[in-house]
């Protein structure tokens, strides 16, 4: 369990500081979740403190995947800094507002099935047979002081 040092570190709006480092045994790449979801992921460690990105940064990405009809819909997730988002879902998979979109596992430190958050608008993106999904994540960090970092 770690604490939540400062929102907004140094300026990056979407980074803050968790009171764990190298003397936990934190390493760059590790997750932080609540009882929400997935938060971010620790990308600078210090010796008693760390760095995360949250997952609504611009520059995170995650494989995830929406269960629609008990069949798994593979899709990459992307921060925008407000929400996450799916640039191109094709209009021939029945997704549906408030589908929830949950990790794939399929990276070092990122388990499967944690919950990324739910679909909360469908848009037209550039390409005419395909959406772009706007997701709410599930957990916010701003109204958190306490998180788990899984090692």
């Amino acid at each position: 369990v770690a604490k939540i040092l400062k929102i907004n570190y140094s300026g990056k709006r979407h980074h803050f500081l968790i009171n764990k480092g190298l003397s936990d045994q934190i390493q760059a790449g590790n997750i932080v979740v609540d009882d929400r979801g997935i938060l971010g992921q620790v990308i600078d460690v210090q010796t008693d403190q760390s760095t995360v990105k949250t997952i609504r940064s611009k520059d995170f990405y995650l494989t995830g995947y929406i269960m629609i009809k008990d069949k798994p819909y593979l899709t990459l997730v992307q921060g925008d800094n407000q929400n996450l988002t799916i640039n191109y879902f094709s209009k021939n998979t029945p997704i549906q507002i408030n589908d929830s979109i949950y990790t794939t596992g399929d990276d070092l430190y990122i388990p499967e099935n944690i919950r990324i958050g739910k679909v909360v608008k469908l848009q037209q993106s550039e390409l005419k047979d395909f959406y772009k999904v706007i997701i709410q994540p599930a957990s916010n960090p701003n109204a958190q002081k306490y998180l788990i970092v899984l090692k």
